[in-house]
């Protein structure tokens, strides 16, 4: 094996593993929003009870703050 073998072989290895690392990074992306995607689709929440009804704790979509309502039986 040749020095030019040897360089060519080892930059082979290189471009390889930065294709492989890097479609383990952008699969690994697409998962976790999946994942996040799939947790935020839970918008209710019942937190507490008062008074027999029980304390909802609701976050709409886009919005950065939560709305809180009883929901008596």
């Amino acid at each position: 094996m040749t020095n030019e073998d040897k360089v060519a072989l080892k930059e082979f290895l290189i471009g390889f593993g930065i294709a492989i690392g890097t479609s383990v990074v952008v699969l690994g992306i697409i998962f976790a929003s999946g994942i996040m995607h799939s947790a935020s689709n839970e918008k209710f929440q019942v937190i507490d009870t008062y008074e027999g009804c029980d304390v909802v704790q609701y976050l709409p979509e886009y919005s950065g703050r939560y709305y809180y309502f009883l929901h008596c039986k």
